[in-house]
């Protein structure tokens, strides 16, 4: 076993003399002796003793208390005070800086060796107790995070379910109105197609398809969602104005009957994405757009370079524009705001941001009652 290595600070040549002598009989390694408290500093940092015997009354400035408060401010060592006077001034104060025990002089070396062990003894002991309470408390902060964390996650759960239910039964409410149109004329159509004239049946017939493009649709966002959350894609420098041309191909009927306009910019910048998810942000963007645009709606399509490195997109419209109320709701997933001529399940805006969130982008929306609404989504600038 290494012997214990103990730090003698005391004025009294003699007398420190005679200690060292005594400790090292008794088997201990010794420093020192230091003689003032700028010296006791010095050897406490230089050695890193076990234990520090220290004198109260020092030469120099700074007496053993005050050089005993410096050193366990830097470092852990038991520390015990050696007095020839027993006042309870000096004792009092030792006390205070943590002091872990006293020998008054003269002192029996059999007392020396009693304190020095039960010293040492104690503070391995609460050095122990120390590193425990340090690794309960560690524990208990973590266990306390993770059930923060847990907490806060089945909150989202809860609130994802009940989203979930909302929307389940909004997308079931669509589907089964759909069907029912379907079901309904094709029964009209089985029981009178004989005495049904050609323009009574071509109109049933209008009406069932597009009960069928308008479930194929649902059906279309409810796979386009599921994708987005698992697909892995390609990220690459997009050619936006291709794929914006796609996108208004899509709407070209809705936009001639709702003798809607688009203004285009001249050149887009470069961004990085997956082309045919941008696609599907630009037809949500545009569709929203002419739905609750003006009468007849005017869109205005560009993009703006941040200094961030992002690339802000935008669609703007003539529509009534948006309360404060609705433009918090709009990118809330499964969400579809109450409007005289709201149509849709809601997935439209919750796609969007899903495929934002992937290319790590932002969404949103700058509007204001009776000044139109732009819709917009950011992306990362490619390099040219």
């Amino acid at each position: 076993m290494t012997a214990a290595s103990i730090l003698i600070a005391e004025d009294e040549q003699i007398v420190a003399l005679d200690l060292k002598r005594r400790l090292e009989r008794l088997g201990y390694a010794v420093t020192g002796p230091a003689i003032t408290g700028d010296e006791a500093i010095g050897a406490a940092f230089e050695h890193h003793p076990d234990l520090i015997l220290m004198d109260i009354r020092l030469r120099g400035e700074m007496d053993g208390v005050r050089a005993a408060e410096k050193i366990r401010e830097g470092m852990d060592v038991p520390v015990v005070f050696l007095t020839a006077h027993s006042g309870t001034a000096n004792l009092e104060r030792a006390k205070a800086v943590g002091s872990y025990g006293f020998l008054i002089k003269p002192f029996q070396e059999r007392e020396l060796y009693t304190t020095i062990e039960v010293v040492l003894a104690r503070h391995q002991r609460d050095t122990q107790i120390a590193a425990l309470n340090r690794t309960l408390e560690s524990e208990v902060r973590r266990r306390e995070l993770a059930e923060k964390a847990l907490n806060i996650r089945n909150s989202e759960l809860e609130h994802r379910n009940a989203e979930l239910d909302a929307f389940s039964y909004m997308v079931a409410h669509d589907l089964k109105g759909l069907l029912n149109t379907v079901t309904g004329y094709t029964e009209i159509l089985s029981d009178d197609l004989p005495t049904l004239k050609m323009e009574s049946t071509l109109d049933l017939v209008g009406r069932v398809h597009r009960a069928a493009i308008r479930m194929d649709r649902i059906l279309g966002e409810l796979l386009l969602l599921a994708g987005v959350s698992k697909q892995s894609v390609s990220v690459e420098a997009l050619n936006m104005d291709e794929i914006v041309v796609n996108a208004l191909y899509r709407i070209e009927d809705e936009m001639r009957q709702a003798e809607a306009t688009v203004k285009l910019p001249e050149q887009w910048p470069l961004a990085l994405g997956y082309g045919p998810w941008l696609e599907e942000v630009w037809y949500n963007y545009l569709v929203n757009a002419i739905r609750y645009g003006g009468k007849p709606p005017a869109l205005e399509l560009g993009a703006t370079e941040l200094p961030d490195g992002m690339i802000r997109f935008w669609v703007r419209d003539n529509g009534a524009g948006l309360t404060a109320a609705d433009q918090a709701m709009l990118f809330t997933p499964f969400t579809r705001l109450d409007r005289a001529s709201a149509r849709g399940t809601g997935l439209g805006l919750t796609i969007v941001k899903r495929i934002i969130d992937r290319f790590g982008g932002d969404v949103g929306v700058q509007s204001a009652p009776g000044a139109g609404s732009e819709f917009y989504f950011t992306l990362a600038r490619a390099e040219p």
